[in-house]
Order: structure tokens, then sequence, then C-alpha cells
């Protein structure tokens, strides 16, 4: 089964390598990196990764956090390749016209996250109550 690790780790030489050894020793396979962000001696990657059948997630948690510096932010189920530009097409999508914004954002958002639906609710006191969907 594959997995999307997100992890945290000091910007440094060799560290995402360590990282990656220690997942392989984990017997986890990487198949993809994804740098996320970079900054303040701080860097943040994404890593999809295969696990054989019958390894439990929680190995990638514990082989990541086993090199010095590194927090792991989530893992997750991945069931397919990462779309990041989907998100800023969003962004410039509300950006354009915001007075269509929420409704642009539903309509979106399935696209990124990978479901069938989505909605946004909002309370008025009396109620929740479907802003849009």
């Amino acid at each position: 089964m594959s997995f999307l690790i997100r992890v945290q780790l000091p910007d440094e030489p060799g560290k995402l390598g360590a990282v990656a050894t220690a997942l392989g020793e984990a017997g986890a396979d990487i198949l993809s990196v994804d740098v996320v962000e970079r900054g303040s001696g701080v860097a943040i990657d994404d890593l999809v990764v295969e696990l054989p059948s019958g390894r439990l997630p929680d190995v990638l948690i514990t082989a990541a956090e086993s090199i010095d510096g590194v927090e792991v932010d989530a893992v997750r189920p991945y069931a397919g390749v990462l779309d990041t530009f989907r998100e800023l097409e969003l962004v410039e999508d509300i950006a354009s016209d915001p007075s269509t914004g929420l409704d642009v954002f539903v309509q979106g958002v399935p696209r990124i996250v990978r479901s069938g639906w989505a909605m946004i609710v909002g309370d008025n006191g009396e109620g929740a109550f479907r802003l849009a969907a």
C-alpha cells in the first residue's frame, strides 16, 4: 500500500538521505519526493512510499523520527499523483472573482482531496445552513 508521509527536518546536507535510508531499512520503497517548503533552516518534504503488504504505517513514523531533528507531520494513504498545481489554480480562480469564491472553492476542493463532493456550512445562530455545495 502507498502512503504520503510529510516530514519536517533540518535543512542540512544529508538529512533527507538519512531519512530515506531509515525508511528503506523499515521496508519502505520511496516512489517520489516533493520539497514543500524551505526556510529558517527547516525543510518540509512530502515522500510517497510503498509498504509491503501487512506492514503498518506507524513504522514510517518510527523510522523517520529515529533521525535527529526529524518530525513527522502526517501519514496518510496515497491514491495517486500529487497535483499541487491544482491548489494554486483554485486560489487563482477564487482571487479572479471573489464574489463567487465559495462556489468556486466548493467545486474545486474535491479535485484536490479526491472526494466526490464538498459542502460549506454556516451557522446563523438559529442552526446550521448550507452556504455552498
